[in-house]
């Protein structure tokens, strides 16, 4: 289970940084006069909702909830699918988001985390 941690806080972090990342884009599109620039907020706005659902999923599993547990097999098969689908357009760095949705996947659906996460 600490592994699911770790690996899920590192990805909250990643999805705050990559949403300032965005927010920056924005700001640098908008003062050069060029369109697209709510693209990048929409964007960062979705990462920091990301962030938001896997600190909230990370908590709960270090606190043994329950609910954790479904929580953060939707958001993994959901980061498989946009792993698996990147790769397609040729982003191999893909790969490791699809090995850390795996890794996490495979911890919190082992028999021990469902004796674990009861309450």
């Amino acid at each position: 289970m600490k592994t699911a941690k770790v690996i899920v806080c590192i990805q909250a972090v990643l999805a705050v940084w990559g949403a300032l990342t965005l927010f920056s884009w924005a700001v640098d599109r908008s003062d050069d006069g060029q369109d697209g620039a709510i693209v990048g907020v929409l964007a960062g706005l979705a990462l920091l909702v990301l962030a938001g659902l896997l600190a909230t999923a990370a908590f709960g599993l270090s606190r043994g909830k329950a609910w954790a547990r479904p929580l953060l097999v939707g958001l993994e098969g959901v980061d498989i699918a946009l792993a698996f689908m990147s790769l397609f357009t040729g982003d191999l760095t893909a790969l490791i988001s699809f090995g850390l949705a795996i890794t996490v996947l495979v911890v919190v659906t082992d028999d021990v985390a469902k004796g674990w996460l009861t309450d």
